[in-house]
């Protein structure tokens, strides 16, 4: 028997239907459509972190390759370089054994030379001692802090002697001017000066003070060639100058 005809009423659910579905076919097409674009996406990005690590990966062993060889040119120098300052100290411990050995025999002869050396000594320091008196004898008016009298371990400097008499002239200089100022004011006082009394025939004028401080120049004052003149005595003869040969050993 033929299918009997659907009935009118049902018309209106086919079409509300046909509507749904349709929009869930263009819904899933989208979605589709979607999804394919993000996995391309997706896929390019992978392919992109893949090609970004090779080539990292290909730097980092050449980089590594590198440093390996760096470090084996630098450890092979480093070597190279220890060897050379080993053998440095090698050739500096023995030179400075040869350089102790030549001291310890130098001071073993210095050592057994010390008796000699001491006599010297004594006989240098007795001729030096009589020298000095007998110049003593032949200069006694050179004065005592000359330094032709010194055992050279005293002496002051020239330049230094100098500003010390310098010093001491303008101090010298100052005390006689204030005592000249002092006596001027004395004798040109009240009653002084030319309508004064002044000083008198006879008269002895008031002594000028020592002024502190001033050395005599020269030591000996010089004497005039007269009866009157009495050389200084001169300085005792060294104990040294007893025997003929100037060494007492003392």
């Amino acid at each position: 028997n033929p299918p009997s005809p659907p009935p009118p009423a049902q018309d209106p659910n086919l079409d509300t239907l046909i509507s749904i579905l349709s929009e869930a076919l263009e819904k899933s097409k989208f979605s589709r459509d979607a999804n394919a674009a993000l996995l391309t996406q997706y896929a390019s990005v992978l392919a992109a972190m893949l090609r970004q690590f090779h080539d990292y990966k290909a730097r980092h062993i050449a980089d590594v390759a590198a440093w390996h060889r760096s470090y084996r040119a630098q450890l092979a120098e480093a070597r190279a370089e220890n060897c050379r300052l080993r053998e440095q100290i090698w050739e500096m411990q023995a030179r400075a054994g040869r350089a102790n050995e030549a001291l310890r025999g130098f001071r073993a002869k210095h050592d057994a030379d010390e008796g000699a050396r001491w006599e010297r000594r004594v006989e240098t320091k007795a001729v030096r001692q009589e020298l000095r008196f007998w110049k003593r004898m032949a200069m006694p008016l050179v004065p005592e802090d000359d330094p032709c009298w010194s055992d050279d371990d005293d002496l002051v400097d020239v330049a230094e002697k100098k500003r010390l008499g310098e010093l001491n002239r303008l101090f010298a200089e100052q005390q006689l001017e204030a005592a000249a100022a002092e006596l001027g004011g004395i004798v040109g006082g009240p009653g002084g000066g030319s309508g004064g009394r002044g000083l008198e025939d006879g008269e002895v004028p008031p002594e000028v003070p020592a002024v502190p401080g001033l050395q005599q120049v020269g030591g000996v004052p010089m004497q005039r060639e007269d009866g009157g003149a009495v050389l200084p005595m001169p300085p005792p003869r060294p104990s040294s100058a007893a025997s003929s040969t100037g060494s007492s050993g003392q």
